[in-house]
């Protein structure tokens, strides 16, 4: 892990990395303030984080990134921004950068599918807080091997 985290850190500082982070949305109190804290550490060395808008993890990054930088984070929905509720809205309203997919009535399985694809089709390295069981995060991991992007996760069990 400590090798590949190095491997982040080592990139051409003229060019910043496009990094998506993201996790399981049950996670720790302690969990969320290292992801945070990674994510702030990311977005100041000059890297391009991109994210979901889920609660745990994700929201974690978002945090994080938001403090450091507002410009280097990117956070991608599945809907348009006036179809989430109002606290959504409110979280992400210093976010400069959302992409909104627009899809709607699909089930939340295949919206998570198609925001995870997005994701990764901007992404030079991958960065995952997963469980064992988080099955749409496994799936997302093997399709980041698969388009040979360089994976980072850590287990949280």
């Amino acid at each position: 892990m400590i090798s590949q985290l190095q491997s982040i850190q080592q990139r051409d500082s003229s060019k910043p990395s496009s990094i998506v982070v993201i996790g399981d949305e049950t996670t720790t109190v302690l969990q969320r303030q290292i992801i945070e804290l990674l994510s702030y550490a990311l977005v100041l060395s000059g890297n391009r984080v991109l994210t979901t808008a889920n609660s745990g993890a994700d929201e974690a990054v978002a945090r994080g990134a938001l403090r450091a930088n507002e410009r280097m984070l990117t956070i991608v929905v599945a809907n348009s921004m006036n179809s989430m509720s109002e606290s959504t809205r409110e979280d992400l309203s210093g976010v400069r950068n959302v992409v909104e997919l627009r899809h709607t009535g699909l089930s939340p399985e295949l919206e998570a599918k198609l925001v995870y694809a997005e994701l990764l089709g901007g992404a030079e390295k991958l960065i995952a807080f997963a469980f064992h069981r988080s099955r749409m995060l496994r799936q997302t991991i093997d399709q980041a091997l698969a388009l040979n992007i360089e994976c980072t996760v850590l287990f949280l069990d």
